[in-house]
């Protein structure tokens, strides 16, 4: 815990070298801000009201965007996340549609490794903190929790509950789906029909993974156009959660935990494989706010990351690969607000448009696959062809990691292939 005249000199420290930036929220967002900024001999100070290591609800998976971003910080860096023993290689993944049928996708890059892990947030997150603790530029301050904020002239005030304060010319608020800065001064509120509610419980002894690692989603019945999904973890573990649109909860009067319970112990295809599994914890739910509906994601001497920035893929769910980008293209805004003094809206709105030329496509036609699978029926026509023939696995296979391929989902040929293909 840092003393009020440490954070005051900080403060002093940082206004006399380079205009003060500040980021709230030390997860895969704000970690990869302060990083690229560190990279680029920019310092900041970065905070998070926890202590790492910290457990974060959360799927775990990680998908091609995040060896990606880490790449382009460094490629030591990657290496060195794929030699962690505390994340899994998956090599696929594997569909089960509400009728029960099965297709099982292979991936891997052209040289044999994969591009899928899972990792338990409490470990990845630490692994990202562990490199920002080796950045002399970088100012961490765990522990620190802002219990309120201001607008002052030429940038903002934050206070913590000890009544320390700090002042910074740029605020990058990466503090997660409850971000009251969110809320108050971007006005992202929550709408059911863009935010779902998630379930997570860690489990040993669970048995019938896929060679590869696989990582599985079950799209079943009651819980479309959601799904259970069942993740392989190091050390004979699992991650099993669920995740459905909250309007689609509300409607239907859902109780989520009710249904993973009810799943895991009678539908068929799961139940001999969780009869001599064992909880490691009681379920655990979050919120996941949608990128479904774009949205403003930063104002005068602000911008909004990850979780806070709404930034979780309205399909699969999938965030933490997004919110390492927005945290790369928050750091190049800095520079850009740094190089030319200027911090307005108007100059900022360029991370806006960076943030959605990189994943708009891909938010837009996940919110297109989000509508197709709410019907049973389409869904299981879809794996029975795919199941009958090669080429259309090998097309789903595409549409995984090609946002281009993936607009077949629009195409009217798409669906007479399912009908007439081989």
């Amino acid at each position: 815990m840092t003393s009020w005249y440490y954070a005051e000199s900080l403060t002093f420290y940082f206004l006399s070298m380079k205009p003060s930036i500040c980021i709230v929220g030390a997860g895969p967002a704000g970690a990869m801000a302060a990083l690229f900024l560190a990279k680029a001999n920019v310092p900041c100070i970065l905070i998070d009201k926890a202590v790492f290591p910290r457990d974060k609800v959360c799927g775990d998976a990680l998908g091609g965007f995040v060896p990606s971003v880490l790449k382009q910080y460094s490629e030591d860096l990657l290496l060195k996340f794929r030699q962690q023993s505390t994340k899994i290689d998956c090599f696929g993944v594997k569909f089960v549609s509400p009728n029960l049928k099965e297709i099982q996708i292979p991936f891997a890059l052209p040289d044999g490794q994969s591009e899928g892990f899972v990792s338990p947030r409490m470990d990845f997150d630490h692994f990202l903190i562990e490199e920002v603790k080796s950045q002399s530029l970088i100012t961490f301050l765990e522990g620190w929790e802002i219990s309120s904020y201001s607008k002052i002239e030429n940038g903002w005030e934050l206070e913590n509950k000890e009544g320390e304060k700090l002042t910074s010319a740029l605020v990058v608020w990466a503090n997660g789906a409850h971000s009251q800065f969110s809320k108050k001064e971007a006005n992202i509120q929550v709408e059911a029909e863009h935010y779902a509610a998630g379930l997570r419980m860690y489990y040993e002894n669970v048995v019938g993974f896929e060679e590869g690692n696989m990582i599985e989603l079950h799209f079943l019945k009651d819980i479309l156009p959601g799904y259970l999904w069942v993740f392989p973890l190091p050390n004979n573990k699992a991650n099993i959660g669920l995740g459905l649109r909250s309007d689609w909860v509300n409607k239907r009067g859902i109780n989520i935990k009710k249904v993973l319970d009810e799943y895991l112990k009678t539908a068929p295809h799961l139940k001999d494989r969780f009869k001599d599994a064992k909880a490691l914890e009681k379920v655990k739910g979050y919120g996941l706010p949608l990128a479904s509906k774009k949205r403003k994601i930063s104002g005068e001497r602000f911008m909004l990351c990850g979780d806070a920035a709404c930034l979780i893929d309205p399909f699969t769910g999938e965030g933490i690969g997004h919110a390492m980008y927005s945290g790369k293209f928050a750091a190049d805004q800095i520079l850009k607000c740094i190089e030319q003094n200027n911090f307005s809206a108007e100059f900022i709105a360029q991370y806006d448009k960076a943030v959605y030329q990189k994943l708009g496509k891909t938010f837009k036609l996940s919110t297109m696959m989000q509508k197709l699978a709410q019907h049973a029926w389409l869904l299981n026509f879809i794996f029975n062809r795919a199941n009958q023939s090669k080429s259309i696995q090998n097309t789903i296979m595409s549409m995984l990691g090609n946002v281009d391929i993936r607009k077949n989902f629009k195409n009217p040929m798409f669906y007479l292939k399912l009908l007439f293909g081989k």
